[in-house]
């Protein structure tokens, strides 16, 4: 059996998109992709046999697979400690 397959990956943050330069086997491919989904989780990497489907095919498919997540609110650690310091209730000892 030829190495026809190659590790196609995007960023899921921002979709960027990379081909992978080794040639891999099928089983081979399956299992690295799937390692590394699970070492590398801000990423999404697809296994794809060259022999079949075209490789920018397959970027257009995972681009359009992935929904890009906004940012989510980041506390200013100033305003953080503002709103702390108003809600503080002074106790007499």
């Amino acid at each position: 059996m030829e190495n026809t397959y190659v590790i196609v990956w995007i960023a899921i943050a921002n979709q960027r998109v990379g081909v992978g330069k080794s040639r891999l086997g099928k089983a081979e491919a399956e299992s690295l992709a799937a390692e590394l989904n699970a070492e590398h989780p801000a990423f999404l990497h697809i296994p794809v046999d060259t022999a079949t489907e075209d490789v920018a095919q397959a970027l257009s498919r995972a681009k359009a697979s992935v929904v890009v997540q906004e940012p989510t609110n980041i506390i200013q650690f100033p305003d953080f400690i503002a709103e702390e310091a108003a809600n503080f209730e002074a106790v007499e000892v």
